[in-house]
């Protein structure tokens, strides 16, 4: 193309010298016949003269601009031939003068479409040279661009948080746009001579028109929607010589500049990404980490609680150099504290959540030495009630039964009274230590050392079974372990949970009944218990503050004695994390142990005592219980289609089963409707109606009066027995329904048959 615009140009010019040329022979003859300067005009006065030099310079290299330059120098041919017409007619002589010009002219025009010819191939082969430096010059700028982006996706990054929104470019360079979160935009900016450009702004405002209430009452706005300017908040360049510069803006003007070399912007913009990794991930692992998840992770704690071992450590791509760098297993405070967090509503929400509350959060942030709520567990402990009111002694025994199930339970208790008594007179030996202190008795360091002192020296905690860390792995093993693997002074073998609900089974109807009953004592337990490791945990901490004491402050203790403990202390550091690690897995489990019943933790045995149904009926016998599985689902029955076959097909229970439970539950001073929802079933059915709801005790009784033949009609009298759902201390009633019908009066019964729960009459409006 650029090759034909060039030679169109050429042509141009060369027409315009042949045009001057016979422009100059038309002036020639013009000086010799006055009559021709008459004629040019009155023939073509609007022709335009131009000179060679100027068409050359300024004609507009296109076809429409070729051709009226073709015309112009027609039009001169037929002035021309004018004038010789007249010339003719005035000499014969000029006529002769006039050939001889014309052979004059014509030589000079052959010879300067000669020169034109001979320029059009001097230039056509400078043309393909500029077209083809253009060529490498596109293709080494498209190279160098893509280069320059695939540096930056490396060395600068994305972010996560940014959203790509387009992509274009603008005087040669590559923008690329995004939006991040936070309502802010990005603009990365390639450069082909390899500057990179990274802005942060903030977008612009919509501003909307007034609206103006114009005739017949039509709203109509006064104006267009504007849109202010972007505001730039800060500018992040890549150099040529490698170096960076941060640029920030206050409101669009310049407020500092910063100049990197790249090592000390590679941190930077790692560390940028590292935080945003951080960010994402702790807001998952709080929205939607599993309690397994959660479990593995505190498993998986280094014992200094710094982190998680190096092989399950998580990693994105942008930051996976930066993981290498950081201490093996590090993890920043934000990411355990979403594990803590996670924890806690994982607790909340999973079956029997409530027996452990809220006690394992405080105990999990001191293990990963986070900090944890203003609060002193020594006054806690202090505070607890009465623990008499705790003590197997308690529980009341009925048969030989139940005696089996006290005397296991007052095992399990022993242990767990004995933790408990050693961390009550611990707690109160650091109030006491304390006080000095607040007192100005002694100093910080002397209180750290005596309090630290309680435990002894990590030394003495090794194959101490009289110590109190042996009391705490005798107390987890009670409450941390599963169905059948619980204490080998009951002959089967049933954990705390198994061992309460067996002696609360035995005051219940149903198994939900009875699991509820248990989570009181069961809670209580629990509660102590982490009481009682938040206080050792919190000795333990201070353990660590020793071992970290200079040698100026153990320089600075008088008593020999002490400065020993401490040095014992500091030469023994990695015991104090293995004990930390001890008091964190005895809620968690250790799911790294090689020991099955080490990998299980009382949230583990919690979850899995509260999985169990809650709708098995319970009816007991002389040599034990009799144990009937129902559907939690409630099966109804419009009062007006109730038939005998039907009701009694649709029940799990007997007649005199729903008598005992009729009578528990007027015992209790609750509705059945009430009794029936706390135990777990589904009462939906019965909650989304306007009917009353009767428990069926599977009685109904059916009068018919019918006319006509085939499809008739009549009048259709049915009575039931039920007990009302929403009266408490209700009785069986008889309750009956009176319709007209039409079509055939009696009612099929249902084929398929259920007997796996309990069956609800619903009652017509009489």
């Amino acid at each position: 193309m650029k090759k034909r615009m060039l030679k169109i140009r050429l042509f141009a010019g060369g027409l315009a010298a042949v045009m001057s040329m016979s422009t100059l022979s038309s002036v020639a003859f013009a000086a010799e016949a006055e009559p021709i300067e008459q004629v040019i005009e009155a023939e073509n006065p609007s022709t335009d003269y131009y000179a060679p030099e100027i068409i050359q310079e300024n004609t507009v290299v296109t076809f429409e601009n070729t051709q009226e330059a073709t015309d112009e120098v027609n039009t001169n041919d037929v002035m021309n031939e004018m004038v010789t017409e007249n010339e003719a007619e005035t000499s014969a002589t000029e006529e002769t003068n006039t050939v001889a010009a014309d052979v004059q002219v014509t030589e000079m025009a052959v010879a300067d479409e000669a020169a034109v010819d001979e320029l059009v191939v001097d230039e056509a082969v400078v043309d393909d040279a500029a077209v083809e430096d253009a060529e490498n010059s596109t293709t080494t700028d498209k190279e160098a661009l893509e280069i320059l982006v695939a540096k930056m996706d490396v060395e600068n990054p994305v972010k996560a948080s940014d959203t790509f929104v387009k992509e274009e470019v603008v005087d040669g360079a590559l923008v690329r746009k995004y939006v991040r979160e936070g309502r802010l935009e990005v603009e990365r900016i390639f450069y082909s001579d390899g500057r990179f450009v990274e802005k942060i702004l903030t977008p612009g405002l919509l501003i909307h028109p007034p609206k103006i209430a114009g005739y017949d009452n039509v709203t109509q706005k006064a104006g267009e929607v504007k849109v202010t300017p972007s505001i730039l908040n800060s500018e992040r360049t890549y150099n040529l010589d490698g170096t960076w510069t941060e640029t920030t803006y206050d409101k669009g003007v310049e407020k500092s500049k910063t100049d990197y070399t790249a090592e000390e912007m590679q941190k930077i913009i790692k560390a940028e990404n590292q935080t945003l990794h951080d960010l994402y991930e702790a807001k998952r692992i709080e929205e939607s980490a599993s309690l397994e998840e959660i479990l593995d992770f505190f498993s998986n704690l280094n014992k200094d609680g710094t982190g998680v071992i190096a092989e399950n450590a998580d990693s994105i791509d942008s930051t996976e150099e930066v993981k290498k760098e950081m201490p093996s297993g590090d993890l920043p405070p934000i990411i355990k504290k979403a594990y803590s967090m996670a924890l806690d509503k994982a607790i909340a929400k999973m079956p029997g959540g409530a027996i452990i509350g809220d006690t394992v959060k405080n105990i999990v942030l001191k293990a990963m030495h986070l900090d944890t709520p203003q609060q002193d567990p020594n006054e806690a402990v202090l505070k607890r009630i009465d623990e008499a009111q705790h003590k197997t002694e308690q529980l009341l025994s009925s048969n030989k039964r139940v005696d089996i199930i006290v005397n296991a339970i007052g095992t399990t208790g022993q242990a767990l009274d004995s933790f408990t008594n050693s961390c009550t007179t611990l707690a109160q030996e650091i109030y006491n230590v304390r006080n000095k202190n607040s007192s100005g008795k002694i100093s910080e360091t002397s209180m750290l050392v005596n309090i630290a002192k309680k435990i002894g020296s990590p030394d003495q905690w090794i194959n101490s079974g009289s110590h109190i860390f042996s009391k705490l792995s005798d107390a987890a093993a009670v409450l941390g372990s599963t169905a059948n693997n619980g204490t080998s002074s009951d002959p089967n073998k049933r954990n705390i949970y198994q061992l309460f609900f067996d002696y609360n089974k035995e005051s219940s109807m149903f198994s939900g009944e009875a699991i509820d009953k248990s989570a009181g004592q069961l809670q209580q337990r629990i509660q102590d218990f982490a009481l009682n490791c938040d206080v050792l945990m919190e000795v333990l901490n201070i353990h660590e503050k020793v071992a970290n004491f200079t040698d100026e402050q153990i320089d600075s203790l008088t008593n020999e004695e002490d400065k020993a403990f401490c040095r014992k202390v500091k030469n023994n550091k990695s015991e104090i994390e293995d004990k930390k690690h001890l008091v964190t897995c005895a809620f968690t489990g250790d799911k790294t142990s090689e020991f099955e019943k080490a990998r299980y933790g009382i949230i583990d045995a919690v979850r899995q005592y509260n999985s169990q149904s809650r709708t098995v009926f319970f009816e007991q016998t002389n040599t034990g219980f009799n144990e009937v599985a129902l559907s939690t689902k409630v099966y109804t029955q419009k009062s007006e289609k109730t038939n005998m076959t039907t009701l009694k097909s649709h029940s799990g229970l007997s007649v005199d089963q729903l008598y005992k439970l009729q009578k528990h539950v007027n015992g209790m001073g609750i509705t059945m409707e009430e009794y029936l929802d706390q135990v777990g079933f589904d009462l939906s059915p019965i909650k989304n109606t306007d009917r009353k709801a009767y428990l069926s005790t599977l009685s109904t009784k059916t009068k018919s009066f019918h006319s006509g033949r085939g499809k008739g009609h009549g009048y259709n009298s049915k009575s039931y027995t039920g007990i009302n759902m929403r009266e408490k201390n209700a009785a069986e009633s008889s309750q009956y329904s009176f319709y007209k019908y039409k079509g055939y009066f009696w009612e099929k019964d249902e084929d398929t048959t259920y007997r796996d729960g309990i069956l609800v009459v619903l009652q017509k409006e009489k």
